[in-house]
C-alpha cells in the first residue's frame, strides 16, 4: 500500500513554504535570493517559498539577471547551491 505524502500549507499565505528553523521550530516562510555586484549593491533578486532548496532557486535569478544584461565574471555561493549542472554556467 502506497502512502501519500503529507504537505503543510498555510491557510493565510499558501504561497509560503513550510520551513524548519533550528532544531524544533517550524514556520511558514519565504527565501530571497540576491545577486550583488562587487561593491555589494543588489543587482537583482527572486523570492521563493521557504521550503524550496537553494539548488533550485539559483537558475531563475541567474536567468533574470542575464535578461537584464548582467554577465557575471564570477559567482560565489555556498554548498547549498552545488549541483553538477552549475559548473557549466
Amino acid at each position: 500500500m502506497d502512502r501519500a505524502a503529507t504537505r503543510k500549507c498555510s491557510t493565510t499565505d499558501p504561497e509560503s513554504g513550510w520551513f524548519r528553523k533550528g532544531e524544533h521550530k517550524h514556520v511558514s516562510a519565504y527565501a530571497v535570493q540576491t545577486a550583488c555586484d562587487r561593491n555589494g549593491w543588489v543587482m537583482g533578486y527572486t523570492v521563493h517559498p521557504g521550503n524550496e532548496h537553494d539548488s533550485r532557486t539559483f537558475k531563475p535569478l541567474y536567468d533574470k539577471d542575464k535578461i537584464k544584461g548582467y554577465a557575471p565574471e564570477m559567482v560565489i555561493m555556498d554548498a547549498g547551491y552545488r549541483t553538477t549542472d552549475r559548473a557549466g554556467l
